[in-house]
Parts: structure tokens; C-alpha cells; sequence
């Protein structure tokens, strides 16, 4: 018995304290920041994806609307959050796309800080005119607008907005001179678009069918890579400017140093979510399509992304109001 006692006794000392196991991912509520208030586009998508991603995890997923200065404020909160994974925002085009190039002093750095999940949804945009242009193709309108350089003008929701930037790719990949008129908000510049005091806009896909449908504006291409289910009939830019390619999109992302493999069961979580019908399905009322990939995939399309913003807010010489 004492040799027993003595054996057990030097066993410890040899292998040493056992040290309690890391509580497997997740073991606690997750909280998504959305860096913009409630009932916009990415908060929506977030409450949604959210909601079935959390079934997945068997985990609670908390929507944290965290909006202000463009989405500066919610992202800077999660690139300064614990690396564990309890912590992830619902990362959009402005947040990794655009605001590196439109504000002088971001308070994070959209690479470095971050490390992407998935690609959650792209939403294609479309470039409409009013019926009095005299173009029935996007090859009608480079023409038209090359013939008169200066010419003809284009509705935004304002300098720094998505609408603004897309188009001055547009422009610069075209290489034609039309005129911006920033409005304060979709309501002002649409109006302006239907009455034809403005003549060509790239905006919303859903708001702008119903004025498609009824001739009301003429539809000419989507700014996606390819063409859309949703609106079948219309080409793709890309299809008369090769490379083309400017969406809005979200993306899940968390802090940089998350473990790689919280990443990996957040990525393989998000891909299952993104093939559900009913995801999709609802993805596709607002004319967006489902995202997916590695985490690798995702972060080189953020890289992507920077620098065509880059260049766009170079040529245009456009600071964030």
C-alpha cells in the first residue's frame, strides 16, 4: 500500500497539474456588430443569415446595431475585440471597399485587423437611363456620351455614396465625361430620374424594376460580373467592358488573430447556411445572390476591392462629406 501511495504521488509530480480544456467553440452567445443602424441592408441580411447561422452553431447570435460615420464606428469596435470569436461584424463594400480611400484617418486598417470568414452576398446594382436617352445598349450610351462629352448627367444619393463611386469606375473604365448631380438620398434622385432632369443612374435593382416593367426607365445592364436571375434579359456591363465587375456586397469577418480554427467551423457554418432554399430565396427578394468561399477567397476579394476604390476616389479627387 505505501508503494502504491508513492507511486501514485511521483505519477503526479512526473505529469503535473491536469489543466482544464478550452470549452469547445461556441460555448457562449455571439455578437454581431452591424455597423449601421436597424432596418438597412446589412442589418437585415445580418438578422436573417443570423438567425440560421445560430442554428447551425447551436449558439445565440446577438444583432449589435453599432451604426455612425459611415460604419467607421461598429468596425473599429470589433478590430479592437477580443481575437476569440465571440466577437464578429457584418462587414459590407464601404466598411472594406471604400472607406480606406474616403477618409483620411481610418481608425482601422481593413486588412491587417481582420480576419474574413465568408463572403456572405453580392447584390448587383443596375445602370438605368430615362427613355429619352437615346440608347438601348450600354454601347449606346459609351457612344453617346463620347459624342458629347459633358452631356448628359448622373444621379447619386450623394458624394462618397456607393451609386457615386460605381459610376466613376464606370467612367473611368469607359472613358467618358458625365456629369455627377449628388441628391440627398434614393427618394430626391430617382424622382429627378423619372422626370428626365437627370439622365442615367446606377442604383437599386429592386427599386428600380418596377419603373423597367413600366417603361418608365430603360434598363440597360447589371454591374455584376454576369447577368442575374432576376433580371435575366439584361446584360452584364462586363459582357461590353471586360472585367467589370462593381457589387455591394457583406461579408463575416472577426478580429485579426481569431483562432484559425473558430475561422474554419464559422466558414464551414456560413457555407451550409448560404445553400439553404430559403436563404437563397430570400436573398434573391432583394436582388442579391448568395456569397460563399473560403476564407481565403474573401480576403483576396477585400484586397480587390480596396484597390479599385482607390483608384476610383484617386480620379475623381472624392473625399467623404
Amino acid at each position: 500500500m505505501r508503494f502504491f501511495a508513492a507511486a501514485t504521488a511521483l505519477l503526479g509530480f512526473v505529469i503535473g497539474p491536469v489543466v482544464a480544456a478550452d470549452p469547445p467553440y461556441a460555448a457562449k452567445p455571439i455578437r454581431l456588430v452591424v455597423p449601421f443602424p436597424p432596418g438597412g441592408g446589412a442589418d437585415t441580411v445580418a438578422r436573417f443569415i443570423g438567425q440560421w447561422l445560430s442554428a447551425e452553431l447551436g449558439q445565440q447570435i446577438v444583432i449589435d446595431n453599432r451604426g455612425g460615420a459611415g460604419g467607421l464606428i461598429g468596425t473599429e469596435i470589433v478590430a479592437r475585440a477580443a481575437p476569440d470569436g465571440y466577437t464578429l461584424l457584418l462587414g459590407t463594400a464601404s466598411t472594406h471597399g471604400s472607406n480606406p480611400s474616403l477618409y483620411k484617418k481610418l481608425p482601422y486598417d481593413p486588412i491587417a485587423d481582420f480576419s474574413p470568414i465568408i463572403l456572405l452576398a453580392v447584390v448587383p446594382q443596375i445602370l438605368v437611363v430615362h427613355p429619352s436617352v437615346n440608347a438601348r445598349s450600354i454601347k449606346d450610351l459609351i457612344a453617346l456620351a463620347k459624342q458629347k462629352p459633358g452631356f448628359l448627367n448622373y444621379a447619386s444619393v450623394g458624394v462618397g455614396s456607393s451609386q457615386h463611386l460605381v459610376t466613376e469606375i464606370f467612367k473611368n473604365q469607359a472613358k467618358v465625361d458625365i456629369v455627377h448631380i449628388p441628391y440627398k438620398g434614393t427618394g430626391p434622385a430617382l424622382n429627378d430620374l423619372l422626370s428626365g432632369q437627370v439622365q442615367v443612374m446606377i442604383t437599386n435593382l429592386i427599386t428600380s424594376i418596377p419603373h423597367v416593367k413600366a417603361n418608365r426607365l430603360r434598363g440597360l445592364a447589371v454591374t455584376s460580373a454576369s447577368r442575374v436571375s432576376i433580371v435575366p434579359d439584361l446584360p452584364a456591363v462586363a459582357e461590353f467592358l471586360p472585367g467589370f465587375s462593381v457589387t455591394s456586397w457583406y461579408g463575416l469577418l472577426a478580429p485579426a488573430r481569431t483562432p484559425q480554427a473558430v475561422v474554419e467551423k464559422l466558414n464551414r457554418g456560413g457555407a451550409i447556411v448560404l445553400k439553404k432554399t430559403a436563404i437563397q430565396e430570400r436573398l434573391a427578394m432583394d436582388g442579391a445572390v448568395p456569397g460563399g468561399g473560403p476564407p481565403a477567397q474573401f480576403e483576396n476579394h477585400i484586397r480587390i476591392e480596396v484597390k479599385m476604390y482607390a483608384q476610383a476616389v484617386k480620379a475623381a479627387n472624392i473625399l467623404a462629406e
